[in-house]
């Protein structure tokens, strides 16, 4: 018999989103004229725990600068300000990995193959010994490599789980062997009455909903938050007027396909647009791209950042940005030019469609041909301005860092509390863009 669930969107529970993210569900932008309802969900969590007070672990393939490093940096600071005891615990370390200054940082030394058995076990059991000696509440998974090393201490020591889905990931939906044999382990393995779900978008946990996700657990939509210093008008630098820049931000990793950067600029200069190309970021990739630009005469053509922590001079400094990823989830740097009101062009991966809307919010792109051909149009500068003024409205209804931590927040108190929490709300209706 096959272990996959029926296709997608059949038998979905409704959704429930966590409190910060629902004005943007909820907005008349998002184009579903039906009733809504925002009636407050009430569900009674039988998950308890040995373990007493507020402490958080973290657990986290890498703290390599990127989008989900950002998230779990705000949420473990402001829990340390409050001076609740958070550790956050690393599968591989990095030479990258993020400073997160006063919050406590272990690493498990496991690269997150599964083929590399002894490494797994040995992960395993270092999680143990900081489990007994840290002593947490709640665990907040932030992957599914990660889930596999806490879940048999999290069963046997009765610790709610939080897991949190960042993104869309391939074997969530193959039909091969391995996918199957994981899906089974994943499903299979957790505590259901101990763990929750939260997804950074709606199409994110429909992906996951019965592979990945039982039908009867409990899950949630937090989408990513966008911090409030971004939402003030930019001061655009003096520069050629002519001239069209492009902006890359995220780590250069396959998943980012940034070797579709260079053969975009390439062919836009092809076509006559005086365009260049400024790459905010680091990763493996970032010497075979390199390399390509150097090879495709391109060096004058592409401007080299490196990690950057002020974000908004990036976003000031360009006209459009380039999102040519694989798979995401809800990718931070689109959320942050909306609310500068910077156009985005993206191939249509994860929750893109959630927060874009084609034609008027930014653009979708099937392929590298539609990619092209929006960032054409993007040359009229009524355009941009339109489109530039559309997302920076739709965008104020992303949720603010503080709203979005605190909707975590909530969700912890459901895992340790058996009282129930009204974190959550539901909408009946939610059509698609």
């Amino acid at each position: 018999m096959d272990d996959d669930p029926e296709p997608l969107g059949a038998g979905l529970p409704s959704d429930t989103i966590a409190k910060g993210s629902e004005k943007f569900y909820s907005s008349q932008s998002w184009g579903d004229d039906r009733k809504r309802s925002s009636h407050l969900l009430s569900l009674h969590t039988s998950m308890k725990s040995r373990h007493t007070g507020n402490r958080i672990l973290h657990i986290v393939p890498s703290l390599a600068p990127g989008g989900r490093t950002q998230l779990i940096h705000q949420l473990a600071r402001h829990q340390s300000k409050l001076g609740q005891p958070v550790c956050v615990a690393v599968t591989h370390a990095t030479d990258q990995q993020k400073n997160l200054q006063s919050v406590r940082v272990e690493s498990l030394n496991y690269n997150g193959h599964l083929k590399n058995l002894p490494g797994l076990f040995r992960a395993i059991f270092l999680f143990g010994q900081l489990e007994r000696e840290f002593r947490p509440s709640v665990i907040h998974v932030h992957s599914w490599s990660c889930l596999w090393i806490v879940v048999l201490h999290a069963r046997w020591r009765e610790i709610p789980v939080l897991v949190h889905i960042h993104e869309m990931q391939r074997w969530i939906r193959e039909r091969s062997v391995k996918a199957r044999i994981l899906r089974l382990l994943t499903r299979g393995c957790v505590d259901p009455k101990a763990t929750k779900y939260v997804s950074v978008s709606r199409i994110v946990e429909q992906f996951h909903q019965g592979w990945v996700i039982p039908q009867s657990a409990e899950s949630a939509i937090a989408l990513n938050p966008v911090d409030s210093r971004m939402r003030s008008d930019l001061v655009p630098p003096i520069r050629e007027a002519s001239k069209f820049v492009l902006g890359f931000a995220g780590r250069i990793a396959a998943q980012k396909q940034p070797l579709l950067l260079v053969k975009v600029l390439s062919s836009l200069l092809q076509k006559g647009m005086n365009a260049e190309l400024v790459v905010a970021g680091e990763g493996e990739l970032l010497p075979s791209l390199k390399e390509r630009v150097l090879a495709q005469g391109l060096s004058e053509r592409v401007r080299w950042l490196g990690w950057i922590e002020e974000m908004r001079g990036f976003y000031s400094s360009i006209d459009a940005v380039l999102l040519t990823s694989e798979q995401e989830g809800m990718p931070l740097v689109v959320l942050e030019a909306m609310a500068c009101g910077v156009p985005v062009v993206a191939l249509d991966v994860g929750g893109i469609r959630e927060v874009l809307i084609h034609g008027e919010t930014g653009f979708i792109a099937a392929d590298e041909g539609e990619l092209i051909q929006s960032i054409l149009l993007l040359q009229d500068e009524k355009l941009r301005q339109r489109i530039s003024l559309a997302a920076r409205q739709r965008a104020d209804s992303v949720p603010s860092t503080e709203s979005w931590i605190a909707s975590i927040e909530s969700l912890y108190k459901r895992g340790v509390s058996k009282k129930p929490v009204e974190a959550f709300t539901v909408l009946d209706s939610l059509s698609d863009v």
